[in-house]
């Protein structure tokens, strides 16, 4: 399901979350290289052009406590953890230069979990292109 920037904010107001200027400034950069799958460090450097104390614990702890609530995923890749706004179960196509690509295909995803025998609809399919 994807989500968006109101609905981050309507949801973590509803859980009594503080709405920090570094919290606020995070789902911002979320949503606005949502489609790059940005790295944890591609966030901070990005949120530390506007607010130049925030810090790597901030910017983990913003992520895993969004992740928590369910409102994005994070996957590993080179070494790194990637944020996921799409938390639906679909692929992500990684090409040799490391851009990420979502494709939605039900049917597709369906095969897969079946057989991979996969009970949940809570996963995330990442293949790899390599030339």
């Amino acid at each position: 399901m994807l989500v968006d920037y109101d609905d981050v904010i309507r949801e973590l107001k509803r859980r009594g979350k503080k709405l920090t200027p570094q919290r606020l400034e995070i789902i911002k950069i979320i949503f606005n290289l949502s489609k790059e799958h940005p790295s944890l460090k591609t966030i901070l450097n990005t949120v530390k052009k506007e607010l130049p104390t925030t810090s790597v614990s901030t910017i983990y702890n913003t992520i895993m406590e969004l992740e928590k609530i369910g409102l994005i995923r994070t996957f590993e890749f080179d070494k790194e953890i990637r944020v996921e706004l799409n938390t639906k179960p679909h692929i992500n196509i990684i090409n040799s230069k490391g851009e990420i690509h979502d494709v939605e295909d039900d049917e597709l995803v369906d095969i897969i979990a079946d057989r991979l025998k996969l009970k949940s609809k809570k996963f995330l399919i990442n293949i790899l292109l390599q030339n």
